[in-house]
């Protein structure tokens, strides 16, 4: 489950913690328990400044990702660079043309 929200001031960080509350509220009524482990947070920004700002479940702050996060097969960076999917996929795209050409 991802909740994404367009973040430009410190009430916005607000309202996206108390909706983060109500989905975990939400999913316990329906029977699911969350794995903070697997929780993080990234924020996707061109700004040299983001707004920062801890957000938790059930009083456990969850992890800032920074880094490359890969969701669904695609290659995600806090500053939206594409570059490190397009080698993904120039990679795997070589590596099957190596097989066929093998096989030829």
């Amino acid at each position: 489950m991802k909740l994404f929200m367009c973040i430009e001031s410190l009430e916005d960080c607000v309202t996206l913690q108390i909706d983060l509350n109500r989905f975990v509220v939400w999913s316990k009524s329906i029977g699911i328990e969350l794995n903070i482990c697997k929780c993080s947070i990234m924020t996707f920004s061109k700004r040299y400044s983001e707004i920062k700002f801890i957000y938790n479940i059930n009083g456990t702050s969850l992890e800032r990702s920074s880094g490359l996060v890969i969701d669904l097969g695609i290659k995600l960076t806090s500053n939206l660079d594409p570059r490190p999917h397009i080698d993904m996929t120039c990679c795997k795209a070589l590596k099957s043309l190596g097989f066929i050409m093998q096989t030829v």
